[in-house]
């Protein structure tokens, strides 16, 4: 999996062949973690817990942006 340059992913400090397994508070695993995703609102505030190299690292203040809406998204006039 790739992180892009300029990505929501990027942003928020992932990096590649992280695994998230927590999502606000949440484990992050299969039909659930999609929902979890889905449920979030953009401009919302949430913590990762992402699997780096062997050990947990907590990603802290992950500001969720509209999927639509990404750098090169057509904007609102």
């Amino acid at each position: 999996a790739a992180v892009l340059p300029g990505s929501a992913a990027e942003g928020a400090g992932l990096k590649v062949n992280d695994v998230i397994i927590e999502f606000a508070g949440k484990p992050a695993s299969g039909d659930d973690f999609a929902r979890q995703v889905a449920a979030a609102k953009a401009g919302e505030k949430l913590d990762l817990v992402v699997f780096r190299k062997g050990k947990k690292v907590e990603i802290k203040g992950v500001v969720l942006t509209d999927p639509g809406r990404g750098p090169d998204a057509p904007r609102a006039k």
